[in-house]
């Protein structure tokens, strides 16, 4: 499946029970309200992207100090993030990424730290990674077709499936996604201790518990 703008409304359309569209143009309240909701902010790609420490979507670069810019107290250089930032993984003062740079704040678009140089391993929106369509996995690009759903959900006059029904098989596809990217990850060596940076990914479990029992109770 070509995984495009009009992929991605006729899912979000198919999830509610509605008619496909046969162009982005097509003169439709629906698919109106599609464009007005994927193009919110700063669009609903960064969105999606800041669900989850996605492998397509992952790169990393070195960070150096800036020279506009020296932290007032506790830290002595500011490192400036990149325009492509969405998500941070990883730091590090190590090209191989095993020294985690473990004493550091972040304020704006800037990493503080006593290091004038540290190894960013983070989640991009450029086009090279996460910020287009093509890019992304079949399951997360369901997700998202998904997600527009629910989005517009109010919008539709007599809706075919309930809101509840909708949301449940959104979580699951974002679970499954999780999962997946999860699976595909390379474990470290040596092993790393809990109190890491490693810890951040727990965070996917434990939102996705209040879904998971709500899927069960519907089953009971």
């Amino acid at each position: 499946m070509a995984q495009n703008l009009l992929a991605l409304y006729n899912i979000a359309l198919q999830a509610m029970g509605e008619r496909s569209l046969d162009s982005t143009t097509e003169n439709r309240p629906v698919r109106r309200e599609f464009d007005k909701i994927y193009a919110a902010g700063n669009g609903a790609i960064p969105y999606i992207l800041e669900q989850g420490a996605w492998n397509f979507a992952t790169t990393r670069l070195s960070l150096a100090s800036s020279t506009g810019l020296t932290p007032s107290f506790q830290y002595s250089f500011a490192l400036p993030l990149p325009s492509d930032f969405v998500r941070l993984l990883e730091l590090s003062t190590s090209t191989g990424m095993t020294d985690p740079l473990i004493e550091y704040d972040r304020e704006g678009n800037y990493i503080l730290s006593n290091s004038s140089l540290a190894y960013l391993r983070y989640v991009s929106s450029s086009t090279d990674y996460g910020g287009t369509l093509t890019n992304f996995p079949e399951t997360l690009f369901s997700y998202l077709g998904h997600w527009l759903a629910l989005q517009v959900y109010p919008t539709v006059k007599e809706p075919r499936v309930t809101y509840e029904s909708l949301k449940a098989k959104a979580d699951m596809l974002l679970i499954s996604a999780r999962q997946k990217n999860a699976a595909e990850q390379q474990m470290p060596f040596p092993e790393r201790e809990f109190a890491t940076v490693d810890h951040r990914e727990l965070d996917y479990a434990l939102e996705m518990l209040p879904a998971l029992a709500a899927v069960t109770r519907r089953q009971q």
